[in-house]
C-alpha cells in the first residue's frame, strides 16, 4: 500500500474484513487532510459498492480465462491440474463455491488484483478502481441498462413516493446499482461515472467536486408571533416534537419546538445541537444510497442522542421530506429514560439488508403468520389449535457417514440432500417448521400433498444415486414418515429466542412413524392413510408398538400415489427396485 497527502492505493482480491478497515481508515486520513469530513461515509459507501462490482467482474475475467493464465512450464502445477479437473465439472451448487475459492487461489498466484485510487488533483476528488480483463459488449450494454434502471427507479421513487419507496428499495440489489445510487445521493452527475477498457484491464472512474459537500451554515429563527403559530409551538413543546430543517449540506438551518430543553443544551446553539447527534444519521438521511435526496421521503427513522450534560440519552422517532433544496425532519422525543434502551436505532436502509440476510434463517410459515398478525393489529404470534399434516424425514446412518467425512462434505452432503427435500417441500404448499440435524420436520396443511412431496423427495434422491454409484459415493439413504391430526402451533422458548412450531402428540407420534419407515419409503400413519386412502395404493401394512403408548399404531408402505395436475392424472411410485422388508 503507498500513501500520499492527497490520496492513496493498494490491491485486494476480495472484500475481506481487513481490505474494508484498510479503506475506511485511508478514506478517513484523506477526507480529513482535504477539509471534508463529510465526504467520509458517502465514499467509503461508493467505493465499497464499486469494488463488490469489480471483484465479481475479476473473478468472472480469471474463469473465462484461467487455462490460459498457466505456460508450459506450469501445466505440471497444482493450480493447472484443478484448472482443467474444474473446467471439465458440472458447475452448479457447492461446486460453484469451490470455484470461486479456485478463482481466487488463482487470482492471488497470477497478481490478477482489483486495485483502488483515490487522489485529489485540481480540486477534484478521482476514485479508480480496475480489475483484470477487458469487459465485453454485453457488459458494457449491462452498465447502461443499469445506469437506465436507476434512472426509472428515481423517477419512480418520485412519482410514487409515498406507496411504492420501501417496495422499490427493497428490488435495488448491492454493486454497480448501490453504486449509482450513491453518486446520486451525493450529488455527483452521471456523467461524472466513466468505463475505460485496455487489453488487459477495465477502469472504473468517478470525478468527485471537492465543493460537493459544502454550504454555508444559516440560522432563522422562525417567528411565531400569531395565535396560530402560539398555539402550534405549544402543542409541539407539550408532545415533545420538534421541527428541525437542513440544507442540503446537512447544515442546520432553523430549528421549532423543544430539542434544546429535552436535551439541555443552552442558547439554542445550532451547532452544538448538530455535533450532538450521531454521525450514522448524516450518513444514512443525506449522504447513502437510500437517503432522502433519492427517496424523497423517510419514516421512523430511530435515534438515540446523548443529553448536552451526558445525564441520560434520549431516544426519538424521525420522519421527513425534502422540497425546495431543504430537508424538512419531525422528530418526537419517544423516552429518555433508560427503559429505552431496548428499543433498536436505524431505518430502512439498515432494515432491508439485515432482513435480506436473516430471512433464510425464519421459516416461511413464521414469516407470513406474522404479516397476518400485523394485518389484525396483534403484536405477538398467537396459540392456535390446528389440523395438519406433520413430514418427518432423516438421513439413515449420516452420523457414521460423517465421521469419516471431512467437516466441509458434511456440509455439502447435507446442504444436497435438504435442497432436494426442500424443492418437493416448497412445490407441494408444505412449510419448513425446522431443521433437526441430519432431518427435518415439516408441516402441510393437505395431508395429499406431503404424500406427494414424499414421494417425489425418494424419486428424486434414488435417481441422485445413480449418479453417486457411477462416480463411487455412497448413497443418500431417507426415511420419510408422515402423520395427521390436531396440534397446537404455538410459542416455546424464552423472550430472547422463541420458535412458533407444532406441538402435541400427533407431532411425536409422526417422529416414531419416520423411525419406522425405510429407505425410498412413505410410511403413512393412520390417521393420514384414511385422508388419502382414494389416492394411494399400499405396498406393506405393519403394525408397531410405540413405547409409552398403549395402543398398537397400525402403518402403511405407500406403492403409488394419484393425484391430478393441470387437467391430468398423475401417478407416482415409489422406487420399484427396493422390496419392503418387514
Amino acid at each position: 500500500m503507498s500513501n500520499t497527502i492527497t490520496g492513496f492505493s493498494f490491491e485486494i482480491n476480495e472484500l475481506s474484513d481487513f481490505a474494508m478497515t484498510q479503506i475506511q481508515k485511508n478514506i478517513e486520513v484523506l477526507s480529513k487532510e482535504i477539509g471534508k469530513p463529510g465526504l467520509e461515509t458517502p465514499l467509503i459507501n461508493l467505493s465499497t459498492e464499486l469494488l463488490r462490482y469489480a471483484i465479481t467482474n475479476n473473478f468472472l475475467a480469471i474463469q473465462e480465462n484461467y487455462i490460459d493464465l498457466f505456460d508450459e512450464n506450469e501445466q505440471t502445477m497444482g493450480l493447472a491440474k484443478k484448472a482443467r479437473k474444474l473446467k471439465r465439472k458440472k458447475v452448479g451448487g457447492d461446486d460453484e463455491n469451490e470455484i470461486a475459492e479456485f478463482m481466487r487461489e488463482i487470482s492471488i498466484e497470477k497478481g490478477l488484483l482489483v486495485a483502488i485510487k483515490i487522489y485529489m488533483k485540481e480540486n477534484h476528488i478521482f476514485l479508480t478502481i480496475s480489475h483484470f480483463g477487458k469487459i465485453g459488449s454485453i457488459e458494457q450494454d449491462h452498465i447502461k441498462k443499469t445506469m437506465l434502471k436507476v434512472e426509472e427507479t428515481l423517477e419512480k421513487i418520485e412519482a410514487h413516493r409515498v406507496k411504492r419507496r420501501e417496495a422499490i428499495a427493497k428490488k435495488i440489489t448491492t454493486g454497480l446499482e448501490l453504486a449509482l445510487l450513491s453518486m446520486h445521493g451525493m450529488g455527483i452527475p452521471k456523467e461524472n461515472f466513466e468505463v475505460a477498457t485496455t487489453s488487459e484491464k477495465t477502469y472504473y472512474r468517478v470525478n468527485i467536486p471537492q465543493d460537493l459537500l459544502s454550504g454555508e451554515t444559516t440560522q432563522e429563527n422562525l417567528s411565531a408571533n400569531t395565535e396560530l403559530k402560539m398555539d402550534l409551538y405549544s402543542m409541539f413543546t407539550s408532545l415533545q416534537y420538534t421541527i428541525i430543517e437542513f440544507d442540503l449540506s446537512a447544515n442546520i438551518t432553523s430549528v421549532l419546538g423543544s430539542v434544546f430543553e429535552i436535551l439541555h443544551i443552552q442558547n439554542e446553539d445550532h451547532l452544538v445541537l448538530k455535533d450532538m447527534v450521531p454521525s450514522r444519521f448524516f450518513e444514512d438521511i443525506f449522504w447513502g444510497p437510500f437517503s432522502v435526496k433519492n427517496m424523497k421521503i423517510f419514516e421512523n427513522y430511530r435515534l438515540r442522542i446523548e443529553s448536552h450534560d451526558h445525564e441520560f440519552r434520549c431516544l426519538f422517532n424521525i420522519s421527513g421530506t425534502i422540497s425546495d433544496n431543504r430537508i424538512k425532519t419531525l422528530w418526537q422525543a419517544v423516552n429518555i429514560s433508560a427503559k429505552g434502551a431496548g428499543l433498536s436505532e436505524g431505518g430502512a436502509f439498515d432494515n432491508v439488508h439485515i432482513m435480506n440476510m436473516v430471512r433464510p434463517y425464519i421459516p416461511e410459515m413464521i414469516l407470513e403468520k406474522a404479516k397476518e398478525c400485523v394485518r389484525k393489529g396483534l403484536t405477538s404470534l398467537p396459540n392456535e389449535r390446528k389440523d395438519v399434516t406433520i413430514f418427518f424425514a432423516d438421513l439413515i446412518s449420516f452420523t457414521q457417514k460423517s465421521e469419516v467425512l471431512p467437516h466441509e462434505e458434511v456440509i455439502s452432503l447435507l446442504n444436497l440432500t435438504m435442497s432436494t427435500i426442500v424443492q418437493s417441500i416448497e412445490r407441494y404448499k408444505g412449510n419448513i417448521d425446522k431443521f433437526i440435524g441430519d432431518g427435518i420436520m415439516c408441516v402441510f396443511d393437505e395431508p395429499l400433498n406431503a404424500v406427494i412431496a414424499a414421494t417425489e423427495i425418494q424419486n428424486n434422491l434414488f435417481n441422485l444415486n445413480q449418479f453417486r454409484e457411477i462416480g463411487g459415493q455412497a448413497p443418500l439413504e431417507l426415511r420419510i414418515g408422515i402423520n395427521s391430526g390436531p396440534v397446537i402451533l404455538g410459542s416455546v422458548g424464552t423472550k430472547n429466542r422463541m420458535d412458533w412450531t407444532a406441538l402435541g402428540d400427533i407431532v411425536n407420534t409422526a417422529s416414531r412413524i419416520e423411525k419406522h419407515s425405510m429407505k425410498y419409503s412413505v410410511l403413512l400413519g393412520e390417521k393420514t392413510y384414511k385422508k388419502v386412502m382414494d389416492q394411494v395404493s399400499i405396498a406393506e401394512l405393519i403394525k408397531r408398538n410405540f413405547k409409552g403408548k398403549a395402543n398398537i399404531h397400525t402403518l402403511f408402505f405407500i406403492e403409488s400415489v394419484t393425484f391430478e395436475h393441470e387437467g391430468k392424472n398423475i401417478t407416482l411410485h415409489v422406487p420399484t427396485d427396493q422390496s419392503v422388508e418387514i
